[in-house]
């Protein structure tokens, strides 16, 4: 069935219904009280579709959910279940370099990064979307730097120019709507050689450890991981697993809790190939675009090739004037691309409008033919 929310792992519409749940919620809860929990129909992920977005998350967070409670134990390293947890995370990296710059993403009041302190790493940052637990963390007093923000938000603007040796994301994923806006925000905070670690609650085990019935499904975990579908998911974002497991920990003084907990570096081959992407949807030519269209002046393509073909699908170059295309190639000329028709550039005697280049390789040659027949049209070489 058609889905309100895509597939967080690889965008799929549909989806199939395994469970429907329906929630009496705080009135001023922003979060959708109807959740239907499915299984893409492309790649099998198990996530909640709902009417909520990103934004309601980050007010959810923000406003009402209860991670500033110290009673509650989870993440403040108060209790001895709960420090010997965090504890487990921080040996992980007991032989790193002290001078580590280290994010902890979702760090609630601090434990965790209070833990790190007391190994003696020095340079200790927190981000959590909740102004109260930003407050009891700076209360202490300790070196540890906090923000408020949220993993949608620009990161740059909140952190500046500073780059992560490690970034933290223990019982996050789970709770994030875009996760793969928040994925491509942390990769940019990340120093070339840097690390993320990963926990989140373990689906596979869900049935093993059974505390009620649907208590792993709630309104705040949305994401429902396995091993193969979280290393499916870091690696699409040019994040190479360094080491992936199961782990069990104790969530009360008698609960206990499956997760997989994973260590990423980055894939910088993989990394160069996003970068071409990216690179390549930042096109140079809009501007003169904009002015060809909102001036109605008609333009000739000189270039049937590749990406002729590519950018008369483009919606902005659909808008363009387009009399010509030609192209000096015999074999190409007569045939019919969309709908126009490829003609000798000879056509474009008596042509007015604008001459547009569209062929990287061989521009300088088709510029020295411009000149040589003595045309005296704008020029310009597209480079989108």
């Amino acid at each position: 069935m058609p889905l309100t929310r895509k597939c967080p792992l690889c965008s799929s519409p549909t989806g199939s219904i395994l469970h429907t749940q329906q929630f009496i919620i705080e009135d001023d809860n922003p979060l959708d009280p109807h959740i239907s929990l499915v299984a893409c129909d492309h790649c099998h992920f198990t996530f909640s579709d709902s009417r909520s977005i990103q934004k309601d998350y980050n007010n959810y967070y923000a406003r009402i959910s209860s991670y500033d409670n110290e009673e509650l134990g989870f993440g403040n390293a108060l209790h001895t279940w709960d420090k010997d947890r965090l504890q487990e995370v921080v040996n992980l990296f007991a032989d790193k370099d002290l001078n580590l710059n280290i994010l902890d993403i979702g760090s609630a009041t601090g434990g965790l990064l209070q833990l790190f302190e007391e190994k003696g790493f020095k340079n200790l940052f927190g981000l959590d979307p909740s102004d109260r637990c930003i407050d009891k963390i700076t209360s202490k007093a300790s070196s540890i730097k906090a923000f408020q923000g949220n993993l949608s938000d620009d990161l740059g603007l909140i952190f500046g120019e500073k780059k992560f040796d490690l970034i933290i994301l223990s019982h996050v994923l789970e709770h994030v709507f875009d996760i793969n806006s928040a994925l491509k925000n942390l990769v940019k905070i990340l120093n070339k050689n840097g690390l993320i670690y990963v926990e989140v609650p373990d689906s596979s085990r869900y049935k093993d450890l059974m505390h009620a019935p649907f208590h792993y499904f709630s309104l705040e975990h949305i994401n429902h991981f396995t091993d193969l579908s979280l290393k499916t998911l870091l690696g699409l974002h040019g994040l190479k697993v360094l080491q992936c497991s199961k782990k069990t920990f104790y969530i009360s003084e008698t609960e206990q809790y499956p997760a997989i907990y994973g260590l990423f570096g980055l894939d910088q081959e993989f990394q160069d190939f996003l970068a071409y992407i990216e690179l390549s949807s930042q096109p140079e030519n809009h501007e003169v675009l904009n002015q060809l269209i909102n001036n109605n002046i008609p333009v000739a393509i000189w270039g049937a090739g590749m990406q002729t073909m590519r950018l008369l699908g483009d919606d902005k170059f659909k808008k363009l004037d387009i009399r010509y295309l030609v192209d000096s190639d015999k074999n190409k000329q007569g045939r019919k691309i969309g709908n126009l028709f490829v003609q000798s550039p000879e056509n474009l005697k008596y042509f007015q409008g604008t001459i547009l280049i569209s062929s990287p390789s061989y521009h300088q040659q088709i510029t020295q033919q411009i000149r040589n027949a003595h045309y005296t049209n704008d020029v310009i070489l597209l480079n989108v």
